[in-house]
């Protein structure tokens, strides 16, 4: 009893692989639900690594690669794979080295950046906030292979920096501030991976928008997550709600989840899926201007979870989604073809009108693939169910692509122009209305205009204005005719607010405009978002 025995005998290679067999059968079943799970199929897999010591057994190796169709990788070492990552995640980890002088070192301000750390651009957009006094000092921001540096330039409280990147390569930069004596006082380390998965999770691959409505009954791209964001994200926004919708009735809300390029129009991209709310879902109406709050969500594996919530019947909608699986509905392909035929022909007429003959030539040749496109669109069947479907929603984008990028710089050149005019208008309104604060916010915001303007990124130029009309807004409240005329103009719609109407018309009488600026500002607020836009831009002076 409790004696250990030692037995030696020989099992043939037959015998061994019949031993093992159940297990490798059971993880290559777990591998198949993962893929169906994530909706993936053998062709979009590049290969399997094997890891760890037991799979270089040559039956373990031909089993799983004959029952998932997927080559193995046999050219890493399985024993030394996992130590390898480990390695790549450790040398991407940041540094953090100080000495005594350093830890007792007082900064007259804090250094706040936006960047994305995992990118599959050549470039990076850096941009810096200094928050306090930034006289006297200077910047200079270098690569740690010495590939890049800004040189030395004047710190101040806004920085935008385009950083080069070495391909397939973690990139390490250094911002370092020195005082007027070349004394290095503050110091910020900077890691961007380039075209490389991080131990954090994988980058987007594509820009994920919403479609919203814009003006002239079209629709725009409003972007929810930047390309190259690591995965998993989720954000929630809140929308107006543009109309009434009746309860039973067949009007409705659509929200389209689109992938692409943000700064593109809507038909250029793919929609990935769409959750769609009628009369017929809700339990009471829904009133124009009542809250919507639409929550997305997209996990490591990037399916997409969207819900909407509605404030008014407390219902909320969802549905999930993955960008592999298609689903083109006819009638909105259709709709988006009339729609982008419609800009199409206008953009000509402009084109023809400012004798540009070489935009007239580009437009020629989109549209006539537009016509072939409407040609084939023509002989599908609205309950069509057939790979044309998806033949037809390609070109569509393609033909969409080539006609963003024929009128893009038309687009940037104009709003390049709004930017310039709205800040020339604001400038004087600062100036004669704005106190201390909003004079600095408003040198902050055009510090970096150059960067902003030169970069040919729509989405940051919009930003511009944004911050602009924010404060043009501030000035105009500030003046006592367009508080009249705001609440003169808002007299006009009084179904909703007799009560906020009968106190602002007796301290329109008394000419008490702070108080009848609280009643307007009330009444501004009782409508749609886009609605609000509109009516800034009438009472406005410009």
């Amino acid at each position: 009893m409790g004696e250990e025995i030692d037995v030696f005998f020989t099992i043939t290679k037959d015998e061994f692989e019949k031993t093992i067999k159940s297990q490798v059968i059971s993880t290559t079943e777990m591998i198949k639900k993962i893929l169906t799970n994530n909706s993936l199929r053998a062709n979009e897999i590049d290969f399997v690594l094997m890891i760890g010591g037991s799979t270089y057994i040559p039956y373990i190796r031909k089993y799983v690669e004959e029952a998932l169709g997927i080559k193995v990788n046999t050219d890493i070492d399985p024993t030394t794979a996992v130590a390898i990552g480990a390695t790549y995640y450790a040398g991407n980890k940041k540094k953090t080295t100080s000495t005594n002088q350093e830890k007792n070192l007082i900064t007259p301000f804090t250094i706040k950046m936006a960047y994305e750390k995992s990118t599959q651009e050549d470039s990076e957009y850096l941009a810096i906030k200094i928050d306090g006094d930034t006289n006297g000092f200077t910047y200079k921001i270098n690569r740690e292979d010495g590939g890049f540096s800004s040189g030395s330039q004047v710190l101040t409280n806004r920085i935008a920096e385009d950083l080069p990147l070495v391909k397939d390569a973690y990139n390490f930069f250094t911002l370092s501030v020195y005082d007027n004596h070349g004394n290095i006082i503050q110091s910020e380390n900077i890691e961007i991976s380039q075209g490389k998965y991080t131990i954090s999770g994988q980058p987007l691959p594509e820009d994920i928008c919403f479609e919203v409505d814009d003006s002239d009954s079209k629709t725009k791209l409003e972007l929810i997550f930047k390309k190259n964001a690591t995965l998993p994200l989720k954000k929630t926004i809140t929308k107006d709600i543009n109309k009434t919708i009746k309860m039973n009735s067949n009007d409705g809300i659509i929200i389209n989840v689109l992938e692409g390029d943000g700064n593109a129009i809507p038909e250029a991209n793919k929609s990935i899926g769409k959750i769609k709310i009628s009369g017929k879902d809700i339990e009471r109406d829904i009133l124009k201007g009542s809250d919507i709050e639409i929550t997305l969500e997209i996990s490591e594996s990037r399916d997409i979870s969207v819900s909407a919530y509605l404030s008014m019947t407390d219902q909320e909608f969802q549905e999930t989604f993955n960008p592999q699986n298609r689903d083109v509905d006819v009638y909105q392909l259709s709709h988006d073809v009339e729609v982008l035929s419609e800009d199409l022909d206008k953009s000509l007429e402009f084109a023809k009108e400012d004798n540009n003959y070489q935009k007239i030539d580009e437009l020629y040749e989109i549209q006539s693939e537009m016509t072939k496109l409407e040609k084939e669109l023509d002989s599908l069947d609205e309950d069509d169910t057939t790979d044309k479907r998806y033949q037809l929603e390609d070109k569509k984008r393609a033909v969409a692509k080539d006609y963003y990028a024929s009128i893009k710089d038309e687009r940037l050149n104009k709003l390049q122009k709004e930017y310039l005019d709205l800040k020339s208008e604001v400038e004087k309104l600062v100036a004669q209305y704005g106190d201390y604060a909003e004079q600095e916010y408003f040198k902050e915001i055009i510090e970096n205009e150059s960067v902003y303007l030169k970069s040919n990124n729509i989405s940051k130029i919009e930003e511009l204005l944004e911050e602009l009309h924010t404060i043009q807004y501030q000035m105009l409240w500030k003046q006592p005719d367009f508080v009249r005329g705001m609440f003169a103009h808002l007299i006009q719609d009084s179904s909703r607010a007799n009560i906020l109407l009968g106190k602002g018309l007796k301290y329109l009488e008394r000419d008490n405009i702070e108080e009848l600026a609280d009643i307007t500002r009330e009444l501004f607020s009782l409508l749609a978002r886009e609605e609000q836009n509109k009516v800034q831009n009438k009472i406005g002076f410009y």
